[in-house]
């Protein structure tokens, strides 16, 4: 079972209960969460206060889990089994729901989990049931005859309402003493009204339990989960169950019946709900197998030791015998064989400072959990809960609130910063923070045993922030994405068909085009909030410009839909507004009255750049932008005059907003100094929610490219290759552009997309016969000396390598643990560099640093085993001004734009020329001819320096009339004389454009 599969598991499995966004979600890595800032430039930095630190802080309360001598102290801290309801059990008899129940009238009494204390939820009634119940109604009776097998029969007449999946009712036969355990006899979930169930249980000899193993035990059991239901009004419900008139035979003779009508629960005796154990102890010294982070000082951790919860026998490892003597976290239900396990640790009750409403919860967490077929599925989570009221005990009813994601990864340690903004309440008096643990069966693949230590909490801090208006999250998965005309063709010659949507990257492309947009979560006071907006400024392709008809102007807002409790959403028309070539700058604004006044805020905090025109002032290629990537979003293809378009596709599918800004900048620099203006630039925004290239391009527009530029970065959830649904899509997408295509150029590299691909036989087929790859392992650094911070050579003698780019360094695992995989050229591919060895010499690793190959369909394709960020230049590099990771992008680029294959340059917008230059001959002797063409009538600056960034002349320094040009240099300086022979750069300068190239001067 695949990690896809198992999240669309959750989406559709919830989908069935509401049309509210999943409860849970699985998350490889902290999500990234922009929260709100001020608008008004003077008011002053909010004031944070810290209420939970380390010693020597300053802080109230200890995050840290040992005393002042470093020994091993909860400092207040408690921790207990989830498994085990805080409440006394629920099983009462009651009129409640029971009017029909078994034919019975108005005033019928049953047997009813459920309670009066909630309050009604929009239509519903007063009463139901809560979070977190575990509670049994149990019947016993003895035997006369313990050697022999009992068919113990029970019928009732049942109501059922609870949360589909995660709320059930079960029927639990007790085994044996020897056993400590359950067998589940039915179980049951949703809703069912005056349902007559009958149940046979055969009971072999040797399996009746008791003191003196001759009785038999029976128990409904009513479980719910930690969200959703009448408590937190989330699903409102009839509450939760009632059974009327249950009869009991053994061997077809009545033992029992219960009616209820006494007002008593007869025969049936609710009891404590048997937990799974609380694992949680503090431990030294645990080791991990991160390579960048240890931490020896005293740890929480859940290793089941047969110690911490007597009765277990201890959960040995399989491969990953790391733990404390050879112990794991346990997976198959502890104290309950074949239930779950989830253990919480709590902080103490803090006093919250006054007029502080938000709040950052920092943990270190490490985390060993892969989601692999041969794993248990144990994930941690974080959660908060407040209250307003003065009295502390009053937080024990207080909900526990969160981002709903559920974490995994590694081996690695992590440090979690969570904002707490709209999770605390309004004007809070005390908050307490959790870090829990859990493995639900619903997440795992029959109790697999192959488990780890992990995790692992420690270094806890709790900062309270004196915030000012509503509180206004969003989460960047939720921000629109960058698409494709949604007609699935480029129209030249019907402008107007060509329209974008404007969707968000978990929605985008999706099949009826769900109409959620872009989700807001905004916490205020309903009566004084102002309508949130989404303010935006279209920077428009001019050539849609006459089929515009949505009657937006370029730059305004549009208001946000409230969308169930403090949620919202934003949309933009999707039809004649939005068209290729076009870029959308957005933020969010909430505004709430207050007593001091309009007080408002706004996502992202910073807006630096909105209104700047990422294409630059007179052409198509994209300009430093400054705005945050976060919230640009583009509509592609860039469409030109009579329907041309860029021809490189550069696609982004990292999910990294850092590596997005990172690769733009090296991308810009790239086109800068190669003069291409075909490159657009898509980025996937979030592929574990279902967003990826497959479905928002059809291969009708994809196949406008000739050159495709892939990169995954650090990410490995759906990335091309891997065996998702979402991952397979785009291999069929990009297979079938390669296999239609001739002499078409393709670019890949990430720390695992290598490793990926050879996981199918789709993946294969483009690294063997396309890329010319092999994998030889998932991991290089063992096989180069375990050297994290390789120098890359450049081999001798190679074809389409440019001279200047020789060496650099590849950055390693530190400060944050990645991989990189060990490939070797297949066929007629060729290593372009390789790894040197630990004293900088060539040729001691076989491994492929970069590789070309020359594949079907006389395709052309490069790869790279890492991330490109890791390329890191080596001191003394003269890139003037630009990075070695562009000059090997513009690299590519130029190779890709040679004989034979793509060339890349779109035809112009009329009054949107490229700036360009070139030099010929070059290598040259006595002189060469440097040309240009200018887009338009300027100032012209050209320069000659040498390698050691010196000014050799100066060419021309005087306005320029707009078109070609051409100026010869014969090889002087600025005082006539000869120079040497040797490498030489010019730079022609125009306007804020400038272009440096290399030339060669031989005698």
């Amino acid at each position: 079972m695949s990690t896809r599969v198992l999240l669309l598991f959750l989406v559709i499995s919830v989908s069935t209960v509401s049309a509210k966004t999943p409860k849970i979600e699985l998350s490889d890595g902290p999500v990234n969460r922009v929260a709100s800032g001020p608008v008004v430039a003077d008011r002053s930095e909010a004031d944070s206060l810290l209420v939970m630190g380390p010693w020597g802080s300053g802080a109230t309360f200890n995050g840290q889990f040992q005393n002042s001598l470093g020994q091993p102290d909860w400092n207040d801290w408690t921790h207990r089994d989830l498994t085990v309801p805080e409440e006394e059990n629920h099983w009462h008899a009651h009129t409640y729901n029971a009017e029909g129940l078994a034919g019975h009238g108005a005033e019928n009494l049953a047997a009813w989990c459920g309670s009066l204390d909630y309050p009604a939820c929009e239509d519903d009634v007063d009463g139901g049931y809560g979070n977190y119940w575990n509670d049994a109604l149990v019947w016993k009776t003895t035997v006369p005859d313990p050697s022999v097998s009992t068919v113990v029969t029970l019928d009732a007449w049942v109501n059922l309402d609870v949360e589909l999946i995660y709320d059930t009712l079960s029927l639990l036969r007790r085994e044996s003493d020897a056993a400590q355990g359950f067998v589940t006899i039915a179980e049951y979930d949703g809703q069912m009204i005056n349902q007559h169930l009958t149940w046979e249980i055969d009971i072999p000899a040797g399996e009746y339990t008791g003191d003196e193993g001759n009785e038999v035990e029976l128990r409904f059991v009513i479980f719910s989960d930690s969200i959703w239901s009448d408590e937190d009004c989330l699903y409102p419900s009839a509450g939760a169950c009632q059974i009327d008139d249950i009869t009991v035979r053994m061997d077809g003779t009545i033992q029992t019946f219960d009616d209820f009508e006494d007002g008593t629960l007869g025969n049936w005796v609710p009891v404590d709900a048997l937990g799974s154990g609380d694992f949680s102890q503090l431990q030294s010294d645990l080791i991990g197998l991160d390579d960048c982070r240890t931490n020896h000082s005293p740890q929480v951790c859940f290793v089941d030791d047969g110690v911490v919860v007597p009765g277990t026998g201890g959960t040995w490892c399989i491969d990953w015998c790391y733990g404390p003597g050879g112990f794991i976290v346990n997976w198959s239900g502890g104290l309950i064989p074949n239930s779950y396990i989830e253990n919480a640790i709590m902080s103490p009750v803090m006093p919250w400072p006054e007029n502080h409403d938000g709040g950052l919860f920092e943990f270190d967490v490490y985390v060993h959990e892969t989601l692999e077929t041969d794993s248990p599925a144990i994930l941690y989570s974080w959660t908060v809960r407040s209250t307003s009221d003065p009295n502390p005990a009053t937080i024990r009813s207080a909900i526990w609130t969160s981002d709903n994601f559920y974490y995994y990864g590694g081996p690695e340690y992590r440090r979690h910063f969570e904002d707490l903004a709209g999770l605390i309440e309004p004007d809070a008096t005390f908050v307490q923070v959790r870090l829990s643990i859990i493995d639900y069966p619903v997440w795992s693949w029959d109790w697999a045993p192959n488990g780890t230590p992990a995790p692992y909490f420690d270094n806890v801090r709790v900062t309270a922030v004196d915030t000012y208006g509503p509180r206004f999250v969003v989460y960047d998965v939720d921000l629109a994405n960058d698409s494709f005309p949604e007609s699935g063709v480029l129209d030249p010659d019907n402008l107007a068909t060509n329209h974008v949507r404007f969707d968000s990257g978990r929605t985008s492309g999706s099949e009826g085009h769900d109409p959620i947009r872009t989700i807001i979560s905004i916490q205020g006071d309903g009566t004084q909030l102002r309508t949130p907006a989404l303010h935006y400024r279209l920077i428009p392709n001019e050539v849609f410009d006459s089929v515009r008809t949505s009657g937006l102007p370029n730059s305004g807002s549009v208001p946000g839909a409230a969308h169930g409790g403090n949620g919202y959403h934003f949309d933009l028309p999707d039809t004649g507004f939005f068209y290729p070539g076009d870029v959308i700058h957005y933020y969010f604004t909430a505004s709430q009255e207050t007593p001091g006044g309009l007080e408002t805020v706004m996502v992202p905090a910073d807006t630096s750049g909105f209104s700047q025109n990422p294409w630059g002032a007179n052409s198509r290629l994209p300009g430093i932008c400054t705005y945050d990537q976060q919230f640009s979003v583009r509509a592609l293809p860039s469409m030109s005059q009579g329907g041309d378009h860029p021809r490189i596709l550069i696609w982004d599918d990292s999910c990294d907003p850092d590596f997005t800004s990172s690769l733009r900048h090296d991308v810009n620099q790239a086109q800068a100094f190669t003069y291409h203006s075909g490159l657009d630039l898509y980025r996937t925004l979030a592929t574990q929610y279902g967003s990826n290239m497959a479905r928002v391009v059809s291969p009708e527009i994809l196949a406008g490219y000739n050159a495709i530029f892939y990169f995954s970065g650090s990410n490995h959830w759906d990335i091309l290759g891997n065996g998702s649904d979402e991952g397979l899509a785009d291999l069929a997408l990009l297979t079938q552009w390669l296999e239609e295509h001739n002499h078409c150029g393709l670019f890949v590299n990430g720390d695992h997309v290598m490793a990926e691909l050879a996981s199918t036989a789709e993946g294969q087929y483009i690294l063997h016969d396309y890329l010319g790859a092999t994998l030889v392992d998932d991991d290089l650094y063992p096989r180069i000396n375990g050297n994290t911070r390789p120098q890359v050579l450049k081999m001798p003698a190679v074809p389409y390598f440019p001279s200047g780019i020789d060496e650099w360094i590849v950055t390693g695992y530190c400060p944050d643990s990645r991989a990189m995989n060990a490939i070797q050229p297949l066929g007629s591919a060729v290593r372009l560099a390789e790894f040197a060895n630990p004293a900088g010499q060539g040729g001691s690793y076989p491994y492929s640093a970069m590789m070309v190959n020359e594949g079907p369909n006389q395709s052309l394709s490069f790869s790279m085993p890492y991330d490109l960020r890791r390329i890191q230049q080596l001191p003394g590099w003269s890139g003037y001004g630009v990075s070695l990771r562009s000059r090997i992008l513009g690299a590519v680029t130029s190779m890709f734009s040679g004989v034979g294959y793509p060339v890349v340059d779109m035809t112009p917008v009329p009054d949107r020329l490229i700036l360009s230059a070139s030099a010929y001959p070059n290598p040259f002797n006595p002189a060469t001819k440097i040309s240009f063409n200018l887009p338009r009538s300027g100032h012209l600056n050209l320069k000659i320096y040498n390698v050691r960034g010196e000014l050799v002349r100066t060419l021309a320094d005087e306005p320029h009339e707009a078109g070609p040009g051409q100026i010869v240099w014969n090889g002087d300086d600025q005082f006539g004389s000869n120079t040497a022979s040797g490498v030489y750069f010019y730079e022609l300068s125009f306007g804020e454009d400038v272009i440096t190239e290399k030339m060669m001067l031989v005698k």
